[in-house]
């Protein structure tokens, strides 16, 4: 299957978002500080979304382009 593999080894993940291109939350996966996560993506359907990946210490977006 689909996945993406987030690291963060300065600062911990408190959550990561999931969201497509009109802005509504498709996936939410709370987390207590880890610093490595693997997230399935078998669920979303083709198209680009936006990962929004919260740590400790801010917010990080990245753009995910799923092609089936």
């Amino acid at each position: 299957g689909s996945e993406v593999h987030v690291l963060s080894p300065a600062a911990g993940i408190q959550a990561i978002k999931i969201v497509d291109i009109c802005g509504r939350l498709v996936i939410s996966y709370p987390l207590n500080l880890e610093n490595s996560v693997t997230i399935g993506l078998d669920e979303l359907g083709e198209g680009l979304y936006f990962m929004i990946v919260h740590t400790e210490t801010g917010d990080v977006n990245q753009k995910l382009m799923i092609n089936r």
